[in-house]
């Protein structure tokens, strides 16, 4: 064998003992996969491979989640301001950092001065409501809770027992008075008050020295004085004033206009008419007229002659009732919430009255109160509180008794 032959068959076993072969070209495209020696086959992922993608894949969703947590913690921190952010723990912990102390702010009325200020406050509002009120009508209203409401919206109340302040009316209504406790003392306009009960009218601070002292601020209405005396006058003893004679329609000569034998005074007294012989009831005689109030549940009687009207802007709270001589008779209503009873109610606004010089009476089957001078008269169902007062034109007599008997007497509460 010649030396090129030896060279060729020593290649061949070579080949063969390193499992190696040797491929043409053209084979490569025609010959299937599996016949092809493995080193030629196309590369197989191995298992170190795959592990190093799952771990890649695993880093990556941890990675997402840790961030979309923090998103979602921001989130919530935003919409949460009561949480506390350690917004300096990139700071120098070594460092000390200077936090302003937060002021102590305290509440509203949490002091006595505070409601001392509160009620001067109070007063001052009520006393230039009550000058407006008395400007439009002549007279002061018979309870601060019937002002109307765009004078008044809302009754102030005692920023410690959360009650009304007292308030009366004195003068027939010409006058007023407005009582308040300091805890402290204030100043009331240019005089410095000390702690203690206050009152003050329509011309201001009340002299304590001087407890009677209720001038007012405003002159009362004026009228021609022989003429309201003459209206007062009773010239044939049946009992009526010549004004009541003219608002019921009797004669002002004859005491028995009827001729019944009952005198025109007693019959009006009994809710008899006067005029329409004997046996014939008032109310069905023309010569009353009956208003219900519907808010406040209650009934009553009045001359036909008579304007009914209300003080109020929404709920008839006051309700006045004015004669053609100008006298009037108001009935107002106000919350008893203390459930008071109507003595303890009467004292508490009636400073210096003595539980004994009381003049009580009854109104509708209630206790009743009636002023020393017999022109108001109070009573109470416990929720509420009733005031009914006469109100004379000036300071002129009263003209119409009768008709505030009549509207007593007639008085009636109504079932819900």
């Amino acid at each position: 064998m010649d030396d090129q032959a030896q060279k060729q068959a020593s290649a061949e076993l070579q080949a063969q003992e390193a499992n190696t072969y040797t491929v043409r070209e053209e084979d490569l495209h025609v010959m299937p996969e599996q016949y092809l020696p493995s080193r030629l086959k196309a590369p197989v992922q191995t298992d170190s491979t795959k592990k190093f993608v799952f771990l890649i894949g695993f880093l990556a969703l941890f990675l997402a989640l840790i961030i979309g947590g923090l998103l979602v913690y921001l989130k919530y921190q935003a919409g949460n301001p009561s949480v506390q952010v350690n917004v300096n723990s990139g700071i120098n912990q070594n460092q000390p950092v200077n936090v302003p102390e937060t002021p102590v702010v305290e509440e509203p009325l949490s002091t006595p001065e505070a409601r001392d200020i509160q009620r001067l406050t109070d007063i001052g509002i009520l006393q230039e409501v009550l000058t407006t009120y008395y400007q439009q009508r002549g007279v002061y209203p018979q309870v601060l809770s019937g002002l109307p409401v765009e004078l008044l919206p809302a009754e102030p109340q005692d920023p410690s027992t959360s009650t009304a302040y007292g308030y009366v009316t004195v003068d027939n209504s010409t006058n007023y008075r407005l009582t308040f406790t300091l805890e402290q003392g204030g100043i009331y306009r240019t005089e410095t008050l000390t702690s203690g009960t206050h009152e003050v009218n329509a011309s201001g601070l009340i002299d304590p020295a001087q407890p009677d002292a209720t001038a007012t601020s405003t002159p009362p209405l004026i009228e021609d004085p022989t003429a309201a005396a003459a209206m007062a006058q009773d010239t044939d003893k049946d009992g009526l004033t010549l004004a009541e004679e003219q608002s019921f329609r009797t004669k002002p000569d004859q005491a028995d206009t009827d001729g019944d034998g009952f005198k025109d005074g007693e019959e009006l007294k009994n809710l008899y008419s006067p005029i329409n012989g004997s046996g014939a009831m008032l109310n069905v005689s023309g010569l009353i007229k009956v208003y219900t109030n519907g808010e406040w549940l209650y009934k009553v009687w009045y001359p036909q002659d008579w304007i009914e009207r209300s003080l109020s802007a929404v709920n008839d709270q006051e309700i006045i009732f004015t004669s053609p001589q100008s006298d009037n008779i108001t009935i107002s209503v106000e919350s008893n919430s203390l459930n008071d009873d109507i003595e303890t109610w009467f004292l508490a606004r009636n400073l210096g009255v003595s539980k004994n010089s009381l003049r009580i009476e009854q109104v509708a089957g209630m206790k009743a109160i009636r002023s020393a001078d017999g022109l108001s008269i109070y009573f109470t169902d416990s929720e509420v509180i009733f005031s009914v007062v006469y109100q004379v034109a000036a300071t002129g007599p009263v003209k119409y008794p009768n008709v505030l008997f009549l509207m007593l007497k007639t008085f009636s509460l109504q079932n819900p």
